[in-house]
């Protein structure tokens, strides 16, 4: 009898055990979860400053502040459109069209579809 105690008891530890188990690892995957959105909630705010403080610069005609604010966020994000797209509105009010005609290029091999709503305005048909 003692040893069918013993037995059950082992059972139960090892039944316990795989409980414990399961749920640490259902606590670990929803904290990366958590710190997942938490990190995409920081990259979207972050963003939107962005594009705000570009949209300000552009706004108060401090093109070769904006110039310079878009080559930075280039360095971290090369393939994102809008520091293209800014890079060419200021070289274009700025009155350097050929660097601003390059970069609307640049804007359509990313965002092909900006063509007629953000390209197509700002540069006369070839």
């Amino acid at each position: 009898m003692e040893s069918e105690i013993l037995h059950t008891l082992k059972e139960i530890r090892g039944i316990l055990y795989v409980i414990g188990c399961v749920f640490s690892i259902g606590v670990l995957f929803w904290v990366l979860r958590s710190i997942s959105i938490i990190v995409n909630q920081f990259k979207g705010a972050w963003s939107e400053d962005w594009k705000a403080r570009a949209n300000d610069y552009f706004d108060k005609g401090r093109f070769d502040e904006l110039i310079k604010h878009c080559e930075m966020r280039k360095e971290k994000y090369p393939n994102d459109a809008n520091v293209y797209w800014w890079m060419a509105r200021s070289y274009k009010e700025k009155g350097e069209l050929e660097k601003a005609r390059a970069l609307f290029k640049t804007v359509l091999k990313i965002e092909p579809g900006w063509e007629k709503e953000y390209v197509a305005p700002y540069i006369p048909d070839e």
